[in-house]
């Protein structure tokens, strides 16, 4: 069908920046200093940005209900820096209990970016409570929130989150000058 033939086309667009991406990268181990291949992988990782967005914006109208296509169509509006659509996508998303926890941390993500710091709270609790304790993603999670609240102007509250990391990881981000 139309729709089938749109979605495998869409797949091969995607795979083969990904492929180029891939080689570049691998390029730039090799001679990290070559102007010529930063500058190809900058232009590889926006064509990148423009396919995703592009083929799940398509997958979105075609399938408008299938909310794990929106949660990979607000991941690529938020590589692109489109903050407001990017959230509209993944307050959507979270009805999916496949998704719920990652597109509510995506969700507080949009919400700082676009300087709602004390919208961000309530999705930053719902990953927390469904992350591990004191695990990469976690200590992200907590990092995120002491951020909203020192946006907030609640010193004494970022200070807190900032030394349960501390606690567990004196070297991730900048804890150490925070606390």
């Amino acid at each position: 069908s139309n729709s089938t033939l749109k979605m495998r086309i869409g797949d091969i667009k995607l795979q083969r920046v990904t492929n180029q991406i891939q080689r570049l990268e691998a390029a730039l181990l090799k001679d990290p200093t070559n102007a010529e291949y930063k500058a190809k992988l900058d232009k590889a990782r926006q064509l990148e940005q423009q396919a995703g967005i592009d083929t799940f914006r398509e997958r979105c109208e075609a399938f408008p209900s299938d909310l794990s296509l929106k949660f990979s169509y607000g991941e690529y509006l938020y590589k692109a820096g489109q903050f407001k659509d990017a959230l509209s996508q993944f307050q959507k998303a979270i009805a999916d209990p496949k998704v719920a926890d990652v597109a509510n941390e995506k969700l507080a993500e949009c919400f700082m970016r676009l300087e709602k710091p004390k919208m961000a709270v309530k999705p930053i609790e719902f990953s927390l409570s469904k992350s591990v304790a004191q695990s990469e993603r976690w200590k992200s999670l907590m990092y995120l929130w002491g951020q909203a609240l020192r946006q907030m102007g609640e010193e004494a509250g970022a200070k807190e989150k900032f030394e349960k990391i501390y606690e567990v990881d004196i070297s991730f981000k900048d804890v150490g000058d925070l606390i």
